[in-house]
């Protein structure tokens, strides 16, 4: 009967003890899925935008009312001015120069949709056509895609190449997402 009773306590124990270990690792799991399936801005993801067809997809998790920035970063090789003057020739300007050339187009298709308990919602999808330069800095050429107001709530950002530009093949770029500096979180959600 003792030996009965030894096996016992220690199945008992290794239930609780295995018990324990499932419920912190499904918690732990549980935080991680709105930790790293759903960025917060800024986001930065690596984007083949010389490539008609080619998409960059994330969810995004909005915590504030606010104004965000769509933008393409074109990156050059840092300190090497021949490569700088290389990407600033492809990205163009935020004008047409005097040839009529605004750099190397880069069309794309912008779709958010909002994730929500009932289903999907799509907010925006449109076709983006002239998106011209209008930052730099950083080792960094930006065009921005579009500025969007955007509530608290997840969503599920896609950005899709329109058309090859094989002119940037061998050109770092990201598609950045980004709190618009001179926005402010509205009170209204």
């Amino acid at each position: 009967m003792n030996g009965k009773r030894m096996f016992y306590n220690k199945f008992v124990g290794v239930f609780l003890a295995l018990s324990v270990l499932l419920i912190i690792t499904l918690s732990i799991l549980g935080c991680a899925k709105d930790t790293v399936l759903s960025l917060t801005p800024p986001v930065v993801l690596p984007f083949a935008v010389q490539k008609a067809g080619n998409k960059v997809e994330t969810e995004l998790r909005i915590v504030d009312h606010r104004e965000y920035i769509f933008s393409l970063c074109f990156n050059y090789k840092e300190g090497d001015q021949l490569d700088r003057e290389r990407v600033k020739k492809l990205v163009g300007d935020n004008y047409a120069d005097k040839n009529g050339d605004p750099g190397i187009q880069t069309p794309l298709k912008l779709k958010i949709t909002a994730l929500q308990s009932t289903g999907e919602n799509v907010i925006i999808e449109k076709d983006i056509s002239d998106i011209r330069l209008r930052s730099w800095g950083g080792d960094s050429f930006s065009k921005h895609i579009d500025y969007i107001i955007m509530k608290p709530g997840h969503y599920r950002v896609s950005v899709e190449s329109l058309k090859d530009s094989p002119e940037l093949i061998g050109t770092e770029i990201f598609l950045t997402i980004g709190i618009y500096p001179k926005s402010t979180p509205s009170l209204k959600n």
